[in-house]
């Protein structure tokens, strides 16, 4: 190509590829674990250290703590070193809440501060949100956009830098990516445009006249579409993910068929569910009722980062009886937007799980089918509870062999389900199971699950538990809180007297008699 065929546009490329080369060098470097990225180049969109965003956080929690100590930036205050050391050995997002508060309250006596140390310390609350974004924290994502917007306002970065800066500005604001480039080409026309033309309808006309007297008039259709702002900004919305779960019957099935209840899904997309909440609040809300749990909790909401559409790895909760696992796994289907099937394993002793064949009089599709239908939504929860005491005889079946195949993506997507007769797609249904303990789970079927620990709650957990039980009794008896209250302190100590941690299950029973105490001496009253 000659010289004479590069225009300015080529000449500008060339200044910015050394910088993008660049660029790529070092996000290769911090891709292999050579070193870590800046604050900037994550905001920036760029990957964590090693890929990987656990190993980021406790990278650089270490990298902080080591960091040497000068007058003009001391050691942290103690609760920020103590939240830095908990990511440093457990990364997790209840420990990157604890970093941002602290930090939220050390940021309170920056006038005390040297301006190094304060720069640090906002370099610090903006890598948090970054992380906390990344885990699907909504509101920490829109503070993204602003700390990115912010930094361009700064200016001194390198260009790939800054175009990174300008695309979370925008994702975190919540514009889909494949619109930015065209919004952002868009906005620069408007700028220039309003050098050129001017900014008011005569000196646009006159700009315009003079433009068609030089230039063919097809291209000022051009200009004039561009300066309609209503096509600037309107994106196309995006298509929403469906699955076909049944195929098409060959004929409508007899009223009296187990097909028959699922003749109007077969052959038609049905909806796969999104979360579109914030999931940060999801998890303050769950961890807040659970406490106990926030570990499990935090496990199975990462599952979501990243994700189109809702659905969680086969898990299964482990615990003593009484410790909330099953309200847990339902509320947290519910949380997230599913419609959540409670199926009761325990003295299952066949394997009518996966469907009953027309022969039986018991004829019926599939629990995770019959949960589509619930649903009408191609990805549905459903949680198993107890599953250690369903029965293991291959006499007729049984739970656990049938619930195998449903596990595994690759067989789930054409199973052929008994009731109905006919191959289902099941992948994205999400199955949570309950076991108070592994003594009865086969080892097939253990290991395709997930297995998260839930603790027994401790005494320190009673207000909480207490709260929530009176709730449930409140629901069951079709009462509100004029007519049954929260426990008040004196009725919290006398619980506290007889239960030292446990099965809430001890403490529902105290509760119900403090309940009744309160309504005899109100009927005497």
């Amino acid at each position: 190509m000659a010289d004479g065929e590069y225009d300015q546009t080529d000449r500008e490329i060339a200044c910015l590829i050394p910088d993008c080369i660049a660029a790529e060098a070092r996000q290769t470097g911090i891709m292999l674990g050579d070193e870590l990225p800046s604050t900037i180049e994550l905001l920036a969109g760029w990957l964590p250290y090693q890929t990987d965003w656990p190993a980021d956080q406790s990278a650089w929690s270490t990298a902080m703590l080591r960091e040497p100590k000068t007058a003009a930036r001391p050691a942290p205050p103690p609760s920020v070193e103590r939240a830095l050391r908990q990511i440093e050995k457990n990364p997790s997002y209840t420990a990157l809440l604890a970093l941002q508060k602290a930090l939220q309250r050390a940021c309170l006596a920056r006038g005390k501060l040297h301006p190094s140390y304060i720069a640090r310390l906002d370099e610090w609350v903006v890598r948090t949100d970054v992380y906390l974004a990344n885990m699907g924290d909504e509101a920490a994502g829109r503070r993204c956009a602003t700390h990115a917007l912010t930094l361009l306002a700064q200016g001194h970065q390198q260009q790939p830098i800054r175009f990174g800066l300008l695309e979370a500005a925008f994702t975190n604001a919540g514009m889909p990516a494949r619109h930015i480039a065209g919004l952002i080409r868009r906005a620069a026309l408007m700028l220039d445009l309003r050098s050129r033309a001017g900014t008011t309808s005569s000196s646009m006309r006159e700009w315009l006249d003079r433009y068609h007297s030089a230039r063919p008039v097809s291209d000022a259709a051009v200009i004039e579409h561009f300066m309609h702002d209503d096509d600037l900004l309107i994106p196309d919305p995006p298509a929403e993910p469906e699955l076909v779960v049944i195929p098409a019957m060959r004929k409508k099935p007899r009223s009296d068929s187990p097909a028959y209840a699922f003749y109007d899904i077969a052959a038609k997309a049905l909806p796969l569910v999104r979360f579109t909440g914030d999931l940060g609040a999801v998890s303050r809300d769950l961890c807040a009722r659970w406490p106990w749990a926030a570990s499990a909790i935090e496990t199975i909401l990462m599952d979501l980062v990243g994700t189109d559409w809702i659905r969680l790895r086969p898990t299964l909760l482990l615990g003593p009886p009484g410790t909330g696992k099953s309200s847990l796994a339902m509320a947290l289907a519910r949380a997230l937007g599913l419609e959540p099937t409670l199926y009761s394993a325990a003295g299952n002793s066949d394997g009518s799980f996966a469907g009953t064949n027309a022969q039986w009089s018991t004829a019926r599709g599939s629990v995770s089918l019959q949960a589509v239908l619930r649903a009408l939504a191609a990805n549905p929860a459903v949680v198993i509870d107890e599953i250690e005491k369903s029965g293991t005889s291959r006499h007729n079946g049984n739970l656990q062999d049938a619930l195998v195949p449903m596990l595994e993506p690759a067989t789930s997507r054409s199973i052929l389900d008994t009731g109905i007769e006919l191959p289902v797609d099941i992948s994205q249904v999400s199955y949570l199971a309950t076991a108070n303990g592994l003594a009865g789970i086969t080892s097939p079927l253990l290991d395709r699950f997930r297995v998260l620990t839930i603790p027994a709650p401790g005494p320190e957990h009673l207000p909480v538990v207490a709260k929530q039980i009176v709730a449930d009794l409140r629901r069951e008896r079709n009462s509100d809180t004029t007519w049954m209250p929260d426990l008040d302190g004196e009725e919290l100590d006398l619980v506290r007297e007889h239960w030292a941690g446990g099965s809430m299950r001890a403490v529902r029973r105290m509760i119900e008699t403090i309940v009744a105490g309160r309504e005899a001496f109100a009927a005497r009253h």
